[in-house]
């Protein structure tokens, strides 16, 4: 019964995860391309509201406990070892970008679920 109740969440974890990364293009492609905002603000503006969508999603679907500063301080984490891992596989190691980004972000998304299971995020 554990094991299918990890494997919902996961799936939960990852549905959620698809649907706000699309909704983050599509807001870099609305303040970008269409409204003519620098890609620094668009990027900051866009990393807010999916920050806040996701957290009030996983919120609403009953997923993780409403510990938003927990949250938070993980995300910014996991966002701060995607930069170090990816700036040291594609410009130390030299490996190809797609590769690296591939194994890098599927790696750390696992990774934050489990993190997530670990601090008691999720319910």
């Amino acid at each position: 019964m554990k094991h299918k109740k990890l494997i919902k969440d996961f799936v939960k974890f990852t549905l959620i995860g698809v649907l706000w990364s699309g909704i983050n293009v599509l807001f870099m492609w609305l303040f970008v391309d269409i409204s003519h905002m620098p890609a620094y603000i668009s990027s900051t503006f866009a990393m807010i509201i999916v920050h806040l969508g996701r957290f009030f999603s996983y919120v609403l679907i009953k997923l993780i406990h409403p510990y938003f500063w927990k949250f938070t301080y993980t995300n910014i984490t996991f966002t701060l070892g995607n930069i170090v891992l990816m700036t040291f596989a594609i410009d130390i190691l030299k490996i190809n970008t797609i590769l690296a980004s591939v194994v890098i972000v599927g790696g750390l998304f696992a990774l934050k679920f489990f993190t997530y299971k670990r601090i008691n995020m999720i319910r």
